[in-house]
Order: C-alpha cells, then sequence, then structure tokens
C-alpha cells in the first residue's frame, strides 16, 4: 500500500492528512503504476483549545485507526519545514523525524509559502504580482513573489523574510493597477500598518487598487501538505530523516537580543 503521512504545524493551530492511492487503483491491472496515480487525501484539524504539541501525537494515531492503518503502512512522512511558529515547526518537525526514523521511512519536507501558493493557486493565475505573505512579527513579514501570467510564463520567487516598509515600497513601485493580489495569513498584519493614520493617505490610492485574498484557504492546510508531498516523494525528492531541520529563517527574540552587544 503507497500511504504518506502530512503534518502542519507552521502555525498557532494545525492539521494532519493521509494521502493513498484510492483502493480500486491498488486492485487493477498490475500494468498500472499506482505511484503516479492521484492519492485520495483525508484531513483533519488539530483541537484549537491546546497546543500541537499536546494533541498532534493522539491524532495521527486516530487518523491511522480512522482509515484502518497502522504506522507500518506508511511509507513516506510530509512536513512543513517552515517559516513559521518556532514552536509548531519544532513539533512537527520533531514528530516526522522520530516517526520516519522508527519506520525505515524518508520524509519531504515543504515551504510554508508554496502550501498556502498551492491552496490560492486559482486566486492569483490571473495576476501580474501575486504576493505570498505569513506573518513574521516584529515589523516583517515572510514573502513569496511570483511574477508573470499564463501567457508569458510565470517566475516564482524564493521565500525571504522583508522589513514590511521595504516590501510597501516595492510594490508601489511596481505601479498602480489591480494585477497585483496579496495572498495568506500576513494580509492582515500588512493591512493594519497601511491603515495606520500617517499612513493612509500615502498609500491609499494604491491599498484601493490591489486585491486581498485572506481566507479560511490561505492559511496553511494538511491537505495541501499531503497533496504537495506525494508528488515530491513520487519524483524521488526525499529526505533522510537526520537531515531534517526547521528553517526559521532568522533568530528568536532571545537569541538575537543575546547577540547584541552590550
Amino acid at each position: 500500500m503507497t500511504v504518506l503521512l502530512a503534518i502542519e504545524t507552521s502555525g498557532k493551530y494545525g492539521s494532519v492528512a493521509i494521502a493513498k492511492v484510492p483502493q480500486e487503483l491498488q486492485e487493477a491491472d498490475a500494468t498500472h503504476d499506482a505511484g503516479l496515480a492521484s492519492p485520495a487525501v483525508v484531513a483533519v484539524d488539530l483541537p484549537t483549545d491546546r497546543g500541537s504539541a499536546q494533541s498532534l501525537a493522539a491524532f495521527i494515531d486516530s487518523l491511522l485507526r480512522s482509515e484502518n492503518l497502522k504506522p507500518s503502512d506508511l511509507g513516506c512522512i510530509a512536513v512543513l519545514s517552515g517559516p513559521g511558529s518556532f514552536t509548531g515547526l519544532r513539533v512537527g518537525i520533531a514528530t516526522a523525524k522520530s516517526m520516519a526514523y522508527a519506520l525505515s521511512i524518508p520524509v519531504v519536507e515543504l515551504d510554508t509559502l508554496d502550501c498556502i501558493l498551492r491552496q490560492t493557486r486559482h486566486t492569483t493565475e490571473g495576476y501580474r504580482l501575486a504576493h505570498v505573505l505569513l506573518d513574521a512579527y516584529r515589523g516583517q513579514l515572510f514573502v513569496k513573489t511570483i511574477s508573470g501570467n499564463t501567457t508569458t510564463g510565470r517566475t516564482e520567487g524564493a521565500t525571504v523574510l522583508c522589513d514590511i516598509e521595504g516590501l510597501v515600497q516595492s510594490a508601489m513601485s511596481a505601479g498602480i493597477d489591480k494585477e497585483q493580489v496579496f495572498v495568506g495569513p500576513g494580509c492582515e498584519r500588512l493591512q493594519r500598518y497601511l491603515a495606520r493614520e500617517e499612513k493612509l493617505d500615502a498609500v491609499k490610492k494604491w491599498f484601493e487598487s490591489v486585491r486581498w485574498i485572506n481566507d479560511s484557504h490561505s492559511s496553511p492546510q494538511a491537505s495541501s501538505v499531503a497533496e504537495l508531498g506525494w508528488r515530491k516523494w513520487m519524483s524521488g525528492k526525499t529526505l533522510d530523516p537526520f537531515l531534517l531541520l526547521p528553517k526559521y529563517f532568522r533568530g528568536s527574540a532571545a537569541e538575537e537580543k543575546a547577540s547584541k552587544p552590550v
């Protein structure tokens, strides 16, 4: 059986998912390549009244049982390696590493903003510029920018950490039009920044010209981790569990404070 476990704990709340080849394909003629099939995905959200560290293991076990699966049925584990919550990333990666090591199976690591981009791909394709945003706090955002269109081709930038003011200046210099879209949980932080009284007059026209997408589909979900992870797994882009590390993109507040000269 070809089964992948997906873990998403990059934010305040999390989710887990199982991706597997549909049963009818497993029972089909041996000439079919089950690995190339689109998997069936089943996902469940972790509870919002406690942290993922308290609930993740129990919900993985519950999801496996609900699908009549055992841990030994797993062939790969996909997990977001960052950016995101320091604690959330550590919890997800520690769980993925320990399970993969115990089961002698590979892992697949994914970028959080790639996950958001997949979930919003149908709403961003028609724009000249699409900015995927995740709140990094301390006046910063994690950003991935996609430029071009489906006719000329699209170029996907790397995930970067940038100051909000720098992002605003860069986006405004691209022009005032309706061909820019901002998506993801970081939209709220950017909108609050732009709505400040001393900023609003200077950016009002541009602010109203772009589109904002920040709904339930723009927060990372384990179902998308499963779909993206499946593709990487089937193409052989896996990782030894020992090499899996969280990507924070910067030090913690405590680390940054400690590094400053007294």
